[in-house]
């Protein structure tokens, strides 16, 4: 897979499913004679801001840490940073309202599905006055 391809297609998924929410790609990388291997930070902002990073070797997602931030407040992450060694999905896993918990599917998708879900509880949540 390319670098560019992965980045169209993550796009194009973040704002189906944040269609008012603008993305910026905060940096971008390819390395010289191989379009299969670099990184890019993507940004999503507006009430909510999500940030993407991954890293592709040879079109295979290396690294990857997605953040879905409210209020500056870290609500969702998944990534693969190799810290969290008591985890049994090792070295996947997510960060749930500051707590670290197994991953099972580490894919953007996921991703997208879960903080879409967390969105939806909190609106819900703030409409009817709980945690206000």
């Amino acid at each position: 897979m390319k670098v560019a391809d992965r980045l169209s297609h993550i796009s194009k998924s973040l704002l189906q499913a944040f269609p008012i929410c603008q993305a910026v790609i905060r940096d971008y990388r390819v390395q010289p004679g191989d379009p299969t291997t670099g990184w890019f930070k993507l940004v999503l902002k507006n009430d909510i801001t999500v940030h993407v990073f991954e890293f592709l070797a040879r079109g295979i997602i290396r690294k990857y840490a997605y953040t879905l931030l409210i209020d500056h407040e870290v609500v969702l992450r998944y990534d693969n940073a190799p810290h969290h060694r008591a985890i049994s999905t090792f070295p996947h896993h997510k960060h749930v309202h500051g707590e670290v918990k197994p991953l099972e599917n580490p894919s953007i998708g996921e991703f997208i599905r879960e903080a879409t879900e967390l969105i939806k509880a909190l609106k819900a949540r703030c409409k009817e006055g709980v945690g206000t």
